[in-house]
């Protein structure tokens, strides 16, 4: 059985977006995903809909994985960030915050993402960081 993941795409349409939720999919998620690149849009998607994490890339825009985690901790979603950046081809993820859990550091290729997403979604509901729903 496919397992839902709710997750936000934090960075401007296009680029690495589809390696990752084909990714996903092909390790046996069944990914529900919207693309935000404003503090506006990611608010009101926090607000809208319930979401498991939120994956930002750092690239040079107006709004990064810092400004991310300010939209997550205001708007209490408490949900997970994970950020990554691209290098050589590559999609590294280089570090996750689960914002009432502190945070800790990864340096895993794209294929670990799967394994890091899951675990730190199920620390995240298991310590009470987000509000657990109609799972």
């Amino acid at each position: 059985m496919r397992k839902l993941l709710r997750v936000l795409l934090v960075s401007e349409p296009g680029g690495d977006l589809a390696k990752i939720t084909g990714l996903l999919e092909g390790n046996g998620f069944d990914v529900r995903s919207r693309n935000v690149w404003s503090a506006e849009g990611l608010s009101s998607a926090l607000i809208s809909d319930p979401w498991d994490c939120a994956v930002c890339f750092e690239e040079p825009s107006s709004f990064g994985a810092l400004e991310a985690l300010v939209v997550i901790r205001e708007t209490g979603a408490g949900i997970p960030l994970l950020v990554a950046a691209s290098r050589a081809g590559e999609i590294v993820v280089e570090r996750s915050v689960v914002p009432s859990a502190g945070g800790f550091t990864l340096s895993n290729g794209i294929r670990s993402l799967p394994a890091t997403l899951e675990k730190i979604v199920a620390a995240a509901a298991k310590s009470g960081a987000r509000p657990e729903d109609d799972r």
